[in-house]
């Protein structure tokens, strides 16, 4: 899910507040990608997608992050701030959680098909204890 196509339009508090009762706070997993942006900050957290994952961790819900590796193209240059961005949040997450790596797209369809698998085990196992 992604703010663009699960949030409407509305008024009256801080855009992240709305996003984050319009959906991302109904979330039972949140998934995060990075690659070359690390996003908008929020006066909360460094980004909208920082501000999720950090949420769900409060909440004691299943986040897995992936940072892509991949290249960019010669038109279209890294920009160094993001990247220092980027790379900050990677050790501040370090410190707190692990996360994956992928170095294109082949590689990230199979890790998140694995991870999913194993995080879907444990939702079950969990779900047949409270039985």
């Amino acid at each position: 899910m992604s703010w663009r196509t699960h949030a409407h339009p509305e008024a009256g508090r801080r855009p992240q507040d709305l996003i984050n009762r319009q959906f991302a706070d109904r979330a039972d997993l949140v998934l995060a990608i990075f690659w070359r942006r690390l996003g908008s900050p929020t006066g909360k957290a460094a980004s909208g997608t920082v501000e999720e994952i950090e949420r769900a961790q409060r909440r004691g819900k299943q986040v897995m992050v992936y940072f892509s590796q991949r290249p960019g193209t010669e038109k279209d240059p890294p920009d160094s701030r993001e990247q220092a961005r980027i790379e900050r949040f990677r050790r501040k997450l370090r410190q707190i959680a692990l996360y994956s790596t992928y170095n294109d797209m082949r590689e990230f369809e199979i890790s998140v098909r694995k991870d999913l698998a194993l995080v879907m085990r444990e939702v079950v196992a969990n779900a047949r204890k409270k039985r």
